[in-house]
């Protein structure tokens, strides 16, 4: 399956920052969805050729969980990996009524997401507008539990990221290996089918063996500003190896060492990479490589929305950052700079997919942090993606 890393987070942060400025509930089911040059991207693109297939092949292995892995276009792996289920069902509309359904679930671990692709007749995609409202109901047992998708019309794969509390609840009957009864409502239209928890731990703990083996190692982008903007880790051993920084003024290699249980890389700077990077801290955790750039007091908690307080403080100007979340996915920040005198007081609203927190301001600008273990990994660059 081909599949780029960067582009996916990109893509993916880039349909839910379009939804920001819309009321909570509607930033929920609908979004833009496009790629850095302009054009919709689905947001798993796994297919190979026809886009009214899964990209996979794979129809009569449901109820199994599998794992995949991504490929360049040359067909070699990328070093990553996703696991799929495929499902079989029905679904109506105002044309018709128990027709024939696909339903491909795939889990990337990398991300964070479960995706849905819906194939009507078993062959085509099923399409949306961009003010759908999707809705994902689900049964376990006797309990019943409902969720929104968010979509990348006409007919891209319907997501469900980490920050919802439907993941949550569907990761945890998966890896229980039970059954989840699941209707999907997109407007008039229902979907029915049901994923099989057999085989996911199986498929999760085979993906987590491939994302150990392939380590640290490869190219990281920038995932919202220029792609100039990037690091190149080659791991020589699983605790060292070379960091490279790039952008438009130049490059810096240098050595860093590294903890696999904190996931924190250090580097010692000399005067190139201070002029070059700044940065002598990363947090590197599965395909994400973020700046350790100041200390930030406060914790966020799980949830698509919450009540926080967390600020940061700058080692090199003493300037200070609050950053006040409220529930109804709004947020206030404000301020000293490195004088001391209060700065201006902003507001905006806020979105969680996953670990990542993507803020919009009311001025228009869109700014990215990364949440790994409640703590707010802030920087002045924002996130970094690999590339691999």
């Amino acid at each position: 399956m081909k599949r780029n890393l960067c582009t996916l987070v990109i893509v993916l942060l880039g349909a839910i920052l379009c939804c920001c400025g819309n009321s909570q509930e509607d930033s929920k089911h609908t979004d833009k969805g496009n790629n850095k040059n302009g054009s919709a991207t689905n947001e798993l693109e796994r297919n190979e050729g026809n886009e009214n297939t899964d990209g996979l092949g794979n129809k009569g292995m449901s109820g199994n969980w599998f794992v995949e892995d991504y490929v360049d276009d040359f067909g070699d792996s990328t070093g990553s990996s996703f696991c799929y289920t495929v499902c079989d069902g029905t679904f109506e509309n105002t044309a018709t009524s128990g027709s024939d359904l696909i339903a491909s679930v795939y889990f990337d671990s990398y991300n964070e997401v479960f995706a849905i692709r819906l194939l009507e007749y078993s062959k085509a995609k099923a399409s949306y507008l961009s003010n759908a409202h999707i809705t994902l109901k689900c049964k376990v047992d006797d309990y019943v539990f409902e969720d929104m998708l968010i979509g990348n019309p006409p007919n891209g794969d319907l997501i469900l990221s980490n920050g919802n509390a439907g993941y949550k609840k569907i990761f945890k009957y998966l890896d229980e290996g039970k059954e989840i009864r699941t209707v999907i409502y997109i407007d008039n239209s229902k979907y029915n089918f049901t994923i099989s928890g057999n085989g996911f731990a199986e498929a999760l703990a085979e993906q987590e063996a491939k994302k150990k083996q392939a380590g640290i190692s490869g190219t990281y982008k920038n995932a919202i500003l220029s792609s100039e903007d990037w690091f190149v880790i080659k791991q020589e051993t699983p605790t060292s190896g070379t960091i490279t920084a790039a952008s438009k003024s130049g490059s810096a290699t240098l050595d860093y060492t590294y903890d696999p249980s904190t996931y924190i890389l250090k580097v010692v700077p000399d005067k190139d990479w201070e002029y070059r990077c700044v940065y002598d801290t990363f947090l590197v955790y599965d395909i994400v490589m973020t700046p350790e750039y100041g200390t930030v007091k406060g914790t966020i908690p799980d949830g698509d929305t919450f009540d926080a307080a967390v600020t940061w403080f700058s080692p090199k100007n003493k300037a200070t950052t609050t950053y006040v979340f409220r529930n109804n996915g709004t947020f206030v920040e404000s301020g000293t700079n490195y004088k001391g005198e209060k700065t201006e007081t902003k507001t905006g609203t806020y979105i969680r997919a996953g670990s990542f927190i993507m803020q919009k301001y009311s001025k228009g600008y869109v700014w990215t942090d990364y949440i790994y273990n409640g703590k707010l990994y802030r920087s002045t660059d924002g996130v970094y993606v690999i590339d691999r």
